[in-house]
């Protein structure tokens, strides 16, 4: 990272590396990029084109080749911010509760899974993951400023609202 004070970048975990001091640290950057210019379409894409042929000597809850391509390059997207934004707690949160909005959209409307219980969980869950990154935006927000009101408010918040929306989800499911 790069100090305030003019002084060279230097490794976050151990202030006595300075970055770019030494032959080996382009090449280690190269190969880096390189691995990571394979592994993530691979990661994010193969598993989705192969998942049907996996799958077919076993009895197995199968989703749709395209919300899990879909999904995939969405969790890499929010790994890719989680790294290159790992200072601000406020990005990363608001980020991800972009990114559950956009999986529990597109779980409703796809409905990926062949059971429909499946999908049902599937949003209430989502919508705990939404609910959890509005409580977070809540914390970051107004947290730093009175921290025992606060946090208790937030406390009783995710719990009534994990609450409902799996109570909601249940009832859905029994009529």
């Amino acid at each position: 990272h790069y100090p305030l004070d003019g002084q060279p970048p230097v490794l976050k975990a151990n202030p006595e590396i300075v970055c770019w001091d030494g032959g080996y640290h382009s090449v280690m950057v190269a190969f880096s990029l390189l691995s990571l210019g394979l592994y993530l379409p691979i990661a994010t894409l193969l598993p989705s084109t192969t998942f049907r042929e996996t799958m077919r000597d076993r009895l197995d809850f199968l989703f749709s080749p395209v919300y899990l391509q879909v999904s995939f390059v969405l969790k890499a997207l929010l790994r890719f911010v989680g790294i290159m934004y790992s200072e601000s707690d406020y990005v990363k949160v608001c980020f991800s509760l972009g990114l559950h909005v956009a999986l529990l959209l597109l779980n409703v409307n796809m409905r990926p899974c062949c059971v429909p219980a499946v999908n049902r969980w599937r949003t209430a869950s989502f919508c705990c993951s939404v609910w959890l990154g509005i409580c977070g935006i809540v914390h970051l927000s107004f947290g730093q400023q009175k921290q025992g009101e606060v946090q208790l408010v937030i406390v009783v918040m995710v719990a009534l609202g994990i609450l409902l929306i799996f109570a909601g989800a249940l009832v859905a499911s029994c009529t």
